[in-house]
């Protein structure tokens, strides 16, 4: 089983007041391109659900790239 560890994707979250979420979704892409190149069975995703549960419940951009990006790992068979 080929398990990739992350951590701490801060999705949503400024730096300084400046938004982050374009280097947020290349993240994604990245996560999505590395799992395919590595056959990655499981992403273990530490540190970031206080986060990504609060970003949900606002109904923000950052809401949906979470679930997209996992549809499209899904989709993938990730």
């Amino acid at each position: 089983m080929r398990i990739l560890h992350t951590g701490d994707w801060h999705l949503g979250r400024t730096l300084e007041g400046r938004s982050r979420l374009p280097e947020q979704e290349q993240f994604l892409d990245e996560l999505v391109a590395i799992s395919e190149a590595e056959q990655v069975d499981v992403i273990l995703m530490a540190g970031m659900s206080t986060t990504v549960l609060i970003h949900l419940r606002r109904r923000s951009h950052c809401s949906m790239m979470l679930p997209r990006g996992l549809r499209r790992m899904e989709g993938n068979s990730l």
